[in-house]
């Protein structure tokens, strides 16, 4: 018998199982270094990184060429979705304006990390800055946005 025969068989199926394995390597390649949405790296950001535990008091200036349109949209949506909380914080401020302004800071997943209220007293501001905290804002936002305080 020719010993030949077997060997070659073998080093046939050794040459496709190498070459499956490259093409399944080089696939997932593919798949990895497919570009994230948005809303991927968010998620991604919020299992792997630990929220804020104080949302501390933002620089009180408010100056107009930090003004953000986009972030004052973001704002009123978030505040629209938690009326209740923005009710209580609101009863925490006497004479308190209909609208005022607030700087905020966000960090990669869009949560909030500093937040300033012009003309606000501590409580009414901490308060807002505790209910703003369960929405999230767009990532790394710095910015000034103005800001409707609801009546009672």
């Amino acid at each position: 018998m020719n010993d030949n025969k077997p060997n070659s068989v073998l080093y046939a199926a050794l040459a496709i199982a190498v070459a499956l394995f490259i093409a399944g390597l080089f696939y997932v390649k593919v798949i990895i270094a497919v570009p994230k949405s948005e809303i991927q790296i968010i998620n991604e950001l919020l299992e792997t990184t630990e929220a804020p535990s104080v949302i501390t008091e933002g620089e009180r200036s408010f100056p107009d060429d930090l003004y953000d349109r986009y972030l004052e949209t973001a704002l009123f949506d978030i505040a629209q979705g938690l009326q209740g909380g923005m009710l209580a914080c609101s009863e925490r401020w006497n004479n308190a304006p209909r609208t005022t302004r607030v700087r905020l800071t966000t960090d990669g997943a869009g949560r909030l990390l500093t937040f300033a209220m012009e003309g606000a007293p501590e409580q009414a501001r901490s308060c807002f800055a505790a209910v703003l905290s369960q929405g999230l804002f767009p990532r790394f936002a710095e910015g000034i946005a103005n800001f409707s305080i609801k009546e009672r």
